[in-house]
């Protein structure tokens, strides 16, 4: 009977998140990952998960597959390289109201770009990403191009470019000739996380943000981040990042 426990049941639903990590077949999660991974605050009812050994692709198809199946309210891909310095930040990306929305992750490897971009085009007319980087910390800023490894997706997003693109939203568009979308066009040389933002806002119409105030370290033989976030000696001044120490810790 309708009560306060279906009122429960409803009000869980709305933000049940699933926390997916994709893994490479020779990967395994460090302590510390797994550490980082569980501190996660998360809505009621959410759930995490680990996909192992499948190609980049088809393991967040895979993702997105597993959170329409569960009945979730929103994906959220976690990859274990990328530590949220914000313990709170699914709860946080959910309550901006956006529904393709990223932490904001710094490129780990020189000129160490914000991994966030818009659409540009070079002399040839080819499609080129432009990074973005005048913004103030703390802005939500449209991006083309987000990352996937800090990425929140809301479900009605999910279904429509399930339904879209054939039940496989990204797909690996670095390739030496032309990717066909499936909708008779092509898609840009991307990566799957960038191919997948192009086509919900090319084909779906729904615009991509990034959350500059929800900063995420992204870990090589250290972890890069945003230099407001770690004030250190700044060995790398390039585009306000730093190299920092690998044990950046979550907030909280």
């Amino acid at each position: 009977m309708p009560g306060s426990g279906s009122w429960e049941i409803v009000s869980i639903r709305k933000k049940r998140t699933l926390v997916i990590t994709c893994l490479s077949s020779d990967a395994m999660m460090t302590a510390e990952q797994v550490e980082n991974w569980a501190r996660l605050e998360l809505p009621p009812g959410s759930d995490r998960g680990r996909i192992l050994g499948l190609p980049w692709a088809e393991a967040r198809n895979a993702g997105v597959r597993m959170a329409l199946e569960g009945g979730y309210a929103y994906l959220f891909f976690l990859d274990s390289d990328i530590y949220p310095l914000d313990k709170q930040i699914v709860l946080k990306l959910i309550d901006t109201g956006y529904p393709v929305i990223s932490g904001l992750y710094y490129q780990k490897f020189h000129p160490y770009f914000p991994a966030a971009f818009n659409m540009g085009r070079d002399d040839k007319g080819n499609p080129v990403r432009v990074p973005i980087e005048n913004f103030t910390p703390g802005d939500i800023v449209p991006a083309d191009f987000v990352p996937a490894g800090a990425l929140l997706v809301r479900r009605d997003v999910l279904e429509a470019a399930w339904n879209k693109f054939n039940k496989r939203p990204f797909i690996w568009g670095l390739d030496t000739s032309p990717v066909p979308d499936g909708l008779g066009g092509n898609v840009p040389n991307f990566s799957e996380d960038y191919v997948f933002s192009f086509r919900v806002k090319t084909y779906l119409g729904i615009q991509p943000h990034v959350a500059t105030g929800l900063p995420a370290g992204h870990e090589t033989k250290a972890i890069v981040v945003p230099k407001w976030v770690a004030p250190m000696p700044d060995y790398h001044p390039l585009h306000g990042v730093m190299t920092a120490r690998t044990d950046v810790p979550l907030k909280g």
